[in-house]
């Protein structure tokens, strides 16, 4: 794997970190500083992530990184940042099996990853939601399962 492809996969990471509200603006711009730090002639883009102020910006320029990626291996490492989320705050848990339900509906290369692992996020939204409506389980015993879940996934 080039260095650019390594630059690519991580910021595809980071853009669904941030999509998935498990990763802040001022984490990208750290990331974005240290390849400045790293690079002798980094590109264009990264400059820009550099100084990005909002995070449209942020989105912006995460998208445009140029290099390939694999599907696969960026969105396996997303359990594992929406896990120490989680853990960290398990009251946030239902708005954020919301936030990787959108997410994983709204990437491009949905086909592309494991099918396991994508039905299981997305299943979480819909079973929390019901447990709110008070029709099946409750939100404490999804939001317990949720980060197992997620705990699991992560060291897959």
């Amino acid at each position: 794997m080039t260095e650019q492809s390594i630059i690519k996969e991580n910021a595809e990471f980071l853009r669904l970190g941030l999509l998935a509200g498990v990763v802040d603006l001022p984490q990208v711009v750290s990331w974005a500083d240290s390849i400045l730090l790293e690079q002798k002639d980094p590109s264009p883009e990264i400059i820009d992530l550099s100084m990005a102020k909002t995070q449209g910006e942020v989105f912006t320029n995460l998208g445009v990184i140029q290099g390939e990626f694999y599907p696969r291996i960026v969105f396996k490492r997303l359990p594992g940042k929406v896990y120490e989320f989680a853990k960290a705050n398990p009251g946030e848990c239902p708005d954020l099996a919301q936030r990787v339900y959108r997410l994983t509906v709204e990437i491009p290369y949905r086909d592309n990853l494991e099918e396991d692992l994508v039905d299981h996020l997305m299943a979480f939204e819909d079973w929390f939601y019901d447990a709110k409506l008070g029709t099946h389980g409750s939100v404490k015993q999804f939001t317990k399962e949720f980060i197992e879940f997620l705990e699991t996934a992560a060291k897959a």
